[in-house]
């Protein structure tokens, strides 16, 4: 199943799944067109990555019009969706939004436009708001993140609304460089959610865009699912003393902080007083690894393995062994 990539690009390791594509760029004062859709950026590669993960066989139309740095404009998306009119696909994969106010009449015509001739536009809320333009657009699929652990669960709340929550637990990507790192937050549920209309798509492909948001509405949730009995007991389960002084002992070693005993098993373990985050967790597991002689499988590493500090621990015995 193709699906058109507005990114930053796609890597040289995915590029066999790559159909083609373009980079568009302005450059003295005109929209200048090329071929260059190699992904310096990582982003494109990392929604590609996650696209694939729910839909095995998806192929890709790329556009690049973000660079290296993460720069792109609103004229270079307005452009990105006009090339979309010439190419038969029906899924659009948009993971970026329109911070300045302009272009937006044309942006908003043109998505309709497709639309009109059957195009399944998926749009990322800008991270940290509400809602954002053209994710806002009732034209588009507007997709928000929210943590499941459950890339199938996805909810939609209001009925008159265009914004689906799916899945955006983080999950261990490649840097087209070759570094791993976590990636999350809105991209990655517009990815998910990109991934699963392939799905439908592929059982069947006539299906009108109208006839997709329908479906997918009918199996969206409306609520979040209710703790079982035995998910409530780890509110009050306490990992030993030696596997908190083990744990205090490796903060430590990676950032100098002394965090003290924490014994908790649902503490996280990305927090403030760890000094531990999204961007340098993976710093922290090399650190573990050198420590604890142990080897993490990047490649197949969940990011509940290390959540919480209850489930990295077993998680390091399990490894250990």
């Amino acid at each position: 199943m193709e699906v058109v990539l507005i990114d930053s690009g796609i890597s040289q390791r995915l590029q066999d799944r790559c159909v083609g594509g373009m980079d568009i760029k302005w450059n003295n004062n005109t929209f200048v067109y090329g071929t260059d859709i190699l992904d310096e950026n990582g982003h494109g590669s990392y929604c590609a990555d996650v696209i694939m993960r729910v839909c095995p066989d998806a192929s890709f139309y790329v556009i690049k019009i973000v660079d290296g740095n993460g720069y792109s404009s609103s004229g270079l998306l307005y452009k990105a969706f006009e090339a979309c009119k010439k190419r038969n696909t029906r899924i659009i994969c948009v993971s970026l939004s329109v911070i300045k106010e302009l272009e937006q009449e044309k942006i908003t015509d043109v998505i309709k436009e497709l639309r009109d001739m059957g195009k399944i536009i998926c749009v990322s809320v800008e991270n940290g708001k509400e809602c954002s333009f053209p994710a806002n657009l009732s034209s588009v699929i507007g997709v928000k993140g929210r943590i499941f652990y459950n890339q199938s669960f996805y909810i939609h709340e209001k009925e008159d609304s265009n914004i689906v929550y799916f899945d955006s637990t983080p999950i261990v990507v490649r840097h087209p460089e070759g570094e791993y790192k976590f990636f999350y937050g809105n991209s990655k549920a517009n990815a998910v959610c990109v991934g699963m209309i392939a799905n439908i798509l592929n059982k069947s492909p006539t299906m009108s865009v109208e006839e997709c948001w329908t479906l997918l509405i009918s199996n969206a949730k409306v609520e979040f699912p209710v703790l079982t009995a035995n998910e409530m007991s780890y509110f009050t389960k306490k990992i030993s003393y030696q596997d908190a002084e083990l744990f205090r002992r490796l903060v430590c070693k990676y950032n100098g902080k002394d965090i003290g005993l924490v014994q908790d098993y649902l503490a996280p373990v990305l927090s403030k007083s760890t000094g531990i985050n999204m961007d340098n967790v993976i710093c922290f597991l090399q650190v573990v690894e050198r420590e604890l002689q142990v080897k993490i499988d990047y490649k197949n590493l969940s990011f509940s393995n290390i959540f919480y500090l209850g489930e990295l621990i077993e998680y390091l015995e399990g490894i250990a062994k």
